[in-house]
């Protein structure tokens, strides 16, 4: 079983999401593409707050602890390039906090998203461009 999305079905959900016009798709287009941009898993990606997104925007890198990855035995650097950076500044902008401690991508009661919200969404979108 593949478990990756060719680069035209990765065009595909995207495309799904960034052609409606509503605040939640457009998170959604931004947190998808973040992911297909950053390499992280959903979990890591989860568990990023805006200091680190602010900190990864000034250094060019976005620190991942060892203990927010998988196996949790390194920690890990994503170089942010320009396409990586224009969806973590939109996020940015979506979030209504600017506490440095808030999730870069809040939940309805200011925790982070849960994975399994994450899987839904993308699922949800995934259904959508295949239409």
């Amino acid at each position: 079983m593949e478990r990756y999305l060719t680069p035209n079905e990765q065009q595909q959900l995207l495309n799904a999401a960034y052609r409606v016009n509503d605040p939640l798709a457009q998170r959604d287009y931004h947190i998808m593409a973040a992911l297909l941009h950053s390499g992280c898993r959903i979990t890591e990606f989860s568990l990023i707050t805006l200091g680190d997104t602010f900190d990864a925007l000034k250094t060019g890198y976005l620190f991942i602890p060892r203990e927010n990855r998988k196996g949790g035995k390194r920690d890990h650097k994503v170089f942010v390039t320009k396409a990586l950076r224009l969806h973590l500044v939109a996020l940015i902008n979506l979030n209504g906090s600017q506490l440095s401690s808030d999730p870069l991508v809040p939940g309805r009661f200011g925790q982070p998203l849960t994975v399994r919200n994450y899987q839904q969404r993308i699922r949800y979108w995934a259904k959508e461009a295949c239409r």
